[in-house]
């Protein structure tokens, strides 16, 4: 996956398609030829929630875990107490695998001795 950003504010903004493609021109020549989906999502609504010491850092944040919602996991940049970015997206993914395997190993342990 690659993800070409660019953050408007101030006097700059416009978003513009073309104008992230180009970059992507530099860094990655052929790029199109390679693409499977893309989005562009010139209203996305970012959030720049850092972990601060108040709040536990990174264990403060919240766990893959849905608590009231059993088998509903979350999986981002802003979840878990690993990592940050592509990081703790990456962890919370790995985390969620883990829950799941652990859950159907849980599952078929119980369905065998019924």
């Amino acid at each position: 996956m690659v993800h070409v950003a660019k953050y408007l504010g101030g006097a700059d903004t416009e978003a513009s398609e073309s104008e992230l493609e180009a970059v992507m021109e530099v860094l990655q020549p052929g790029w199109r030829a390679k693409v499977v989906a893309r989005r562009f999502r010139p209203s996305l609504t970012v959030s720049a929630g850092l972990p601060r010491a108040a709040n536990g850092g990174l264990s403060g944040r919240p766990s893959v875990e849905v608590p009231h919602v059993d088998g509903l996991y979350r999986v981002g940049d802003w979840v878990g107490a690993e990592g940050m970015l592509a990081d703790a997206s990456l962890a919370s993914a790995e985390a969620v695998e883990q829950a799941l395997v652990q859950r159907t190993a849980t599952s078929q342990r119980s369905a065998a001795g019924a």
